[in-house]
């Protein structure tokens, strides 16, 4: 399964995800490159994520995901259907 059916949407992606991998485009900057290591991913993302807004929604939507299930982890709670 793909994560984005429309080819346009999933090129896209490929070209915000080539660009943020390797340090491309607006990705480059020494802000950018400096805060990978001082920031917290999330903080990361809403600030210096906005060249990649599809990348930006997906990684900030990971994290939040990422956080919820460490909370539910740490009260015991078995699954994420008690919560929905």
């Amino acid at each position: 399964m793909r994560y984005f059916d429309d080819a346009n949407i999933r090129t896209q992606v490929n070209i915000e995800f080539a660009n943020f991998s390797g340090r491309r485009e607006d990705f480059d900057d020494a802000d950018s490159l400096r805060d990978r290591s001082k920031m917290d991913a999330k903080s990361w993302w809403i600030v210096l994520g906005t060249h990649a807004p599809t990348l930006q929604k997906i990684a900030l939507s990971y994290l939040d995901n990422h956080v919820l299930l460490l909370v539910v982890k740490e009260i015991g709670v078995p699954t994420l259907s008690y919560i929905l």
